[in-house]
């Protein structure tokens, strides 16, 4: 690339001061030279192709314990109390590899999502109305705050308008800022001032909770989850502002996605036996996913499944709808 074809260097390696050709600089090759997109293309499959080979494939054939492999988890191994994994970690699985886990012969998977859980436990935990009542009406909550950041009808959001939405809720959930929607969304300072504002003026019950929640940890060094579980933030006690700033995101964020973990768990244990006496059981849990072995011939079981677990998760928080989406497959699909 570099000296054949002499296409100038415009990054080089930390370590040795080389011409690089990670990522970043074969794509900015390809946006410079079109010519050369079929050469990089192959390149970034080829090395996306060893990747799948050295981190997925092999290690899982090595670990295969007569057609099944059997991941650590455990309980106490993130902040936020997420389940962690390991060897192999099912939690990184790129989608297109999940089908290769398959059910048994004469059962299905059963993979129960909880629908958008940790925007509801942020609606929830702040009690803003505005966010509770769009829930309430079965609204498409990116849409809603797109209708809302961009003042116009539901009815008239855009895709691009929605996608933004979905960024500013997300951001909100991680307790970003302006600079978290410059990132993610590519636009100007301008804008992302603009939609913070616009945020306060229509979240203003939400906004008032991620500012009293972050005083509270500046003044304790703590955060709690719906639970009670607590988090110490170290972060906070830093003389170095940016790691202060780290901390007051993560203020945020704890309480949220501590508590749909939690939650996630609890709902497991509630409805464990219910799967044990229709002859299933938990293979693996994936951030806000369950999923089961259920004999196919239980379709009565598995009609009810839906019910069940939205049941068992809506239990935990009075008035608020917390449905799970559940769906059934021979292989395992996102």
């Amino acid at each position: 690339l570099y000296e054949e074809l002499g296409e100038p260097v415009t990054r080089r390696t930390e370590k040795r001061g080389q011409p690089s050709t990670d990522e970043e600089a074969l794509v900015e090759i390809k946006r410079r030279s079109p010519d050369l997109a079929p050469l990089i293309d192959t390149i970034l499959r080829a090395r996306g192709a060893r990747k799948l080979l050295s981190t997925y494939i092999r290690p899982w054939l090595e670990m295969n314990k007569g057609g099944r492999i059997f991941p650590h988890y455990n309980q106490v191994g993130t902040a936020t109390r997420r389940l962690s994994a390991s060897d192999p970690n099912p939690l990184n699985i790129p989608k297109h590899l999940l089908r290769a886990v398959v059910a048994p012969e004469g059962y299905t998977l059963m993979i129960a999502d909880a629908s958008q859980i940790e925007l509801r436990v942020m609606a929830y935990l702040s009690r803003d109305p505005v966010m509770l009542q769009g829930f309430k009406d079965g609204l498409d909550f990116h849409e809603l705050t797109a209708s809302l950041i961009f003042d116009v009808p539901l009815d008239s959001v855009t895709a691009d308008q929605r996608n933004d939405g979905k960024v500013v809720n997300f951001a909100l959930a991680y307790g970003g800022g302006v600079g978290i929607l410059m990132e993610k969304t590519g636009k100007p300072m301008a804008w992302a001032r603009g939609v913070f504002r616009r945020l306060n003026e229509r979240f203003p019950v939400f906004m008032a909770w991620v500012r009293t929640t972050q005083e509270e940890a500046l003044r304790t060094g703590m955060v709690y989850n719906y639970f009670g579980a607590p988090r110490k933030l170290w972060e906070l006690t830093s003389s170095d502002q940016v790691v202060v700033s780290k901390g007051l995101r993560e203020a945020v964020n704890t309480p949220i996605q501590g508590t749909a973990a939690d939650a996630v768990k609890l709902v497991m244990v509630e409805v464990e036996s219910d799967f044990r006496r229709a002859g299933g059981r938990y293979i693996c849990q994936v951030y806000d996913s369950i999923i089961a072995e259920v004999p196919e011939e239980e379709t009565v079981f598995l009609s009810k499944v839906p019910s069940l677990l939205t049941e068992a998760l809506t239990s935990l928080f009075p008035g608020l709808t917390l449905p799970m989406d559940v769906a059934t497959h021979r292989r395992w699909k996102a």
